[in-house]
């Protein structure tokens, strides 16, 4: 076939059938042909994330169980196709999706995750291993709950809330910062949705610059679950859902 349907079939259709009628003819037929490759085309596109159109983002992540984060761009794939560099927003992250499934129910899978949503660096820590004089935020700690600590905001924007000279801190609300309620929501389906099955997270913490994980009482804090031997009552809230767990 030469080029399109079109051209073939004015090339391949006799002179003395090719007169004005005739082409006409061969050129709405041809065209009728190109659109519908055009049309199976994207229909095969549409299954990869590295060639659908953006409007079909949506689509793919629901196929690979990886739904847009609140805000997140449309992105770009990796330059040179799978392994390459260059990916950003949605679209990127959909491209990763193999990596990303193959890593969940782990500690980077996390951490992967809040890269993936624009931070820069994260940690997770499992309570019995947070620094003194860093108490549990439970009565009865097990090896299963762990802390989160994001230590660099990377291209979120978000800073400490801050009132003349005093940062504003508090262990139950989103004063210390300017995350927003969506970010906040965001970053505790993110843990949700990575964490190990067994695994039992706490709290979320915000380390600005000149601060340390070691600071944690004075970090900008947010709960994320409560255990049976904390806090037993709050179970039953309509804040708390999942078992307890507070979005």
């Amino acid at each position: 076939m030469k080029g399109s349907f079109v051209d073939t079939r004015l090339a391949d259709v006799p002179a003395w059938a090719c007169g004005h009628d005739g082409a006409a003819l061969q050129t709405v037929l041809g065209q009728d042909q190109d659109a519908a490759v055009r049309s199976l085309e994207d229909t095969v596109k549409m299954a990869s994330p590295y060639l659908c159109a953006d409007d079909a983002l949506n689509a793919c992540g629901r196929r690979f169980n990886l739904p847009r984060y609140d805000g997140e761009p449309n992105g770009t794939a990796p330059l040179g196709g799978p392994g390459g560099q260059g990916a950003s927003g949605y679209r990127g992250r959909l491209c990763a999706a193999w990596d990303a499934w193959q890593w969940a129910g782990t500690a980077k899978a996390v951490t992967d995750q809040f890269v993936a949503y624009g931070f820069g660096a994260v940690t997770v820590l499992p309570v019995y291993q947070a620094p003194a004089p860093f108490l549990p935020e439970t009565s009865s700690t097990s090896y299963s709950e762990f802390y989160v600590f994001i230590t660099d905001m990377g291209s979120t924007g978000i800073v400490p809330l801050v009132l003349g000279s005093w940062t504003l801190g508090s262990a139950s609300s989103i004063l210390g910062s300017t995350m927003t309620a969506a970010q906040l929501a965001a970053v505790k389906r993110i843990i949700l949705k990575w964490k190990g099955t067994h695994g039992l997270p706490i709290k979320l913490f915000l380390v600005f610059a000149g601060q340390a994980i070691a600071d944690a009482p004075a970090l900008a804090q947010y709960p994320i679950g409560r255990t049976l031997g904390g806090q037993l009552t709050v179970l039953g809230s309509p804040g708390f859902v999942l078992g307890g767990y507070n979005l």
